[in-house]
């Protein structure tokens, strides 16, 4: 099946960009009898700008890794799961490795911190009361640090935003 739209993405001097044109777009998929997503096709006005495989790797149909070609462009995408949790996430364009992300969590299963070992500037850490009620992000990407307080009953009351400071900075 196919819409007549305006907007389509297209790839455009090494950015993903939307097309902003009438164009007819059609999408085909390839789909498991359980349901899982195993390609995608994205044709405008019959011709391919876009495929995506997925790669799945256990009976819980995680997606293990999600291949995108735009043009001559490919993105990699891969995830990387323990204990049920994802605890990587690597991004590939063209063969360069521009992002590795990778997560932790305490012992209650919250996450605890999100790094880019590519990309410093994504150092982010957070902090939970002994209700798991998220109380302090600190988000380096942002340069700020937002801090969270709750009412009685658990709902927030309001948020407070500073400069970035460090996990066990005193603000």
């Amino acid at each position: 099946t196919g819409r007549l739209t305006a907007d389509y993405l297209i790839c455009e001097d090494d950015f993903l960009v939307v097309q902003r044109d009438i164009a007819y777009v059609t999408e085909d998929d390839s789909i498991t009898a359980d349901s899982r997503v195993l390609s995608q096709s994205y044709k405008v006005n019959g011709v391919e700008k876009a495929k995506t495989q997925n790669r799945y790797i256990d009976n819980y149909k995680r997606l293990n890794a999600k291949l995108t070609t735009i043009g001559s462009y490919t993105y990699d995408k891969s995830f990387t799961y323990s204990n049920s949790r994802i605890t990587r996430v690597m991004d590939v364009k063209n063969g360069f490795n521009y992002h590795n992300v990778s997560y932790g969590y305490d012992s209650m299963g919250r996450i605890v911190s999100e790094v880019d070992s590519k990309n410093t500037n994504i150092n982010n850490t957070y902090a939970y009361d002994s209700y798991g009620q998220l109380i302090r992000e600190n988000n380096k990407s942002l340069d700020k640090t937002y801090e969270y307080v709750y009412n009685n009953i658990g709902n927030i009351e309001s948020v407070k935003t500073y400069p970035y400071t460090a996990q066990g900075t005193e603000l």
